[in-house]
């Protein structure tokens, strides 16, 4: 009962996404795809990760809303794939939900660089609104390869 119980605002959120994917409501499900991820955030129980990716979100949501994304074709997928993550949890993988989770997010990086528009401007408009990465001494992501 305490997994289902911890999985409750994922289960929620998860929902709302079905319920999107079957209006085939893609305006919406841009936005109930993001809250069930933080939904995820949050029942890791890792706070400082939770506010980050929380962070995170927010940019996302306005990169999103500023080039009027297109998720016409991808709301079966996006409750597919959200789906799998979640029943995942439920079974307690944890390692099988967290790469369920790498793959969506891949895929949901590809399908939005397609969208971007081919102008100068759009190379430079994520590093805008997500910012520059700030690496710690010793991050092995700053290291020379």
């Amino acid at each position: 009962m305490g997994a289902i119980f911890q999985t409750a605002p994922a289960s929620a959120a998860l929902a709302e996404v079905r319920a999107a994917a079957r209006d085939n409501d893609h305006a919406r499900i841009r936005e109930v795809d993001l809250r069930f991820q933080d939904a995820l955030a949050r029942i890791a129980d890792l706070p400082q990760a939770a506010g980050t990716f929380e962070r995170l979100t927010a940019r996302l949501r306005m990169f999103v809303n500023v080039l009027d994304m297109d998720y016409s074709q991808a709301c079966d997928t996006i409750a597919d794939e959200d789906t799998a993550v979640h029943d995942a949890l439920r079974g307690a993988d944890g390692n099988e939900a967290a790469r369920l989770w790498r793959v969506k997010i891949e895929r949901c990086v590809r399908y939005m660089i397609a969208q971007l528009p081919e102008d100068d401007v759009a190379p430079h408009l994520w590093t805008t609104l997500a910012g520059r990465p700030r690496l710690r001494p010793g991050d092995p992501r700053g290291a020379a390869h």
